[in-house]
């Protein structure tokens, strides 16, 4: 069988329900009717403007499958980086899955207290940790996941990058051509307004106002989509 990761069912939704991982699907199969599954596909149809963790604590299988299709390219990119092999990184991060079907139920979401990205960041630098000892050759980077209280740079940068270009692709069909180039010309390529409008062969008010109205939607899809919007510039 092609894979992304060892396909090791596990059960999120009770008894009745098993998640199974293969190269192009992550399926939920209700084991008393053998040929019933949710794919990615129905999920994304499925899916309304609800915070897609609301979404996960309530148990909705959309949006695990939304979730599982976003999050796991961080978690195995970050595990990459910090030094394992391809085939430990992608059994890694289905440990963190199945820790994060577990736990969602006990996160809330407190700016004051700590952000979804950071305490999905300790899941993974526990599981990281935890791995490195049970091996020979432990890093340096070890002792580094188990003393630092925050998320380093790298989960950082990994989690951010991830979300924005997730939430950019989510907006992009919501707009005409014009407006999004000219939203991606100031705000992403950070080119003068005047100069955009000169390219566009608008107004320069109309260069404003579509950076305007796609960040306001770029924003709310942050929020839906990770709880949480603060660190994305408005530039």
């Amino acid at each position: 069988m092609n894979r992304l990761f060892t396909p090791k069912p596990f059960h999120f939704f009770g008894n009745d329900r098993t998640c199974v991982y293969t190269k192009d699907s992550l399926n939920f199969c209700d084991r008393s009717q053998p040929n019933s599954a949710i794919t990615m596909g129905q999920a994304a149809s499925n899916q309304t403007r609800a915070s897609l963790l609301l979404k996960l604590r309530d148990k909705d299988e959309a949006a695990w499958l939304e979730f599982v299709q976003l999050y796991t390219s961080v978690v195995l990119s970050y595990a990459l980086r910090r030094g394992l092999q391809t085939h430990d990184a992608e059994d890694l991060t289905q440990e963190v899955m199945v820790e994060v079907a577990h736990s969602i139920q006990k996160f809330e979401y407190q700016p004051d207290k700590g952000r979804f990205r950071d305490w999905f960041g300790m899941i993974v630098r526990r599981r990281l940790a935890r791995f490195w000892r049970s091996g020979k050759n432990r890093p340096a980077c070890a002792e580094d996941l188990e003393s630092e209280g925050n998320p380093d740079a790298q989960w950082i940068d990994e989690f951010q990058g991830v979300v924005l270009q997730a939430a950019l692709e989510n907006v992009r069909q919501h707009f005409a051509d014009t407006t999004w180039q000219a939203f991606q010309a100031v705000w992403l390529d950070r080119t003068p307004a005047a100069e955009v409008a000169q390219r566009l062969n608008v107004p320069i008010e109309v260069v404003y106002n579509a950076k305007s109205r796609v960040l306001k939607q770029l924003e709310s899809e942050v929020i839906r989509i990770s709880d949480d919007c603060a660190w994305l510039p408005n530039r």
